[in-house]
């Protein structure tokens, strides 16, 4: 995945790599672009990612898939009809 296209779809603001939230779930630090919102420790699948004001996000929280911006425009590419 090419992290630099993933943004918030409120503000354009684009998460660093690293454990920057907590799961909600379990509690555990992680990094919610690097296994596509689910937790490594527990397993959970947050469903809805926060965009931090405190590392100059919006605070607005979204759909995580929203994150991703192109994903339907990926997809599209993607003929699975064909042999």
């Amino acid at each position: 995945m090419d992290r630099s296209k993933v943004k918030c779809p409120h503000c354009n603001w684009s998460p660093p790599e690293g454990p920057h939230w907590n799961c909600l779930e379990c509690g555990s630090d992680m990094d919610h672009f690097s296994n596509v919102g689910r937790c490594e420790s527990c397993g959970y699948n947050h469903e809805k990612t926060y965009c931090p004001e405190e590392m100059g996000g919006c605070g607005q929280s979204s759909a995580h898939i929203d994150w991703y911006g192109d994903f339907e425009e990926g997809l599209s590419k993607i003929d699975i009809f064909s042999r």
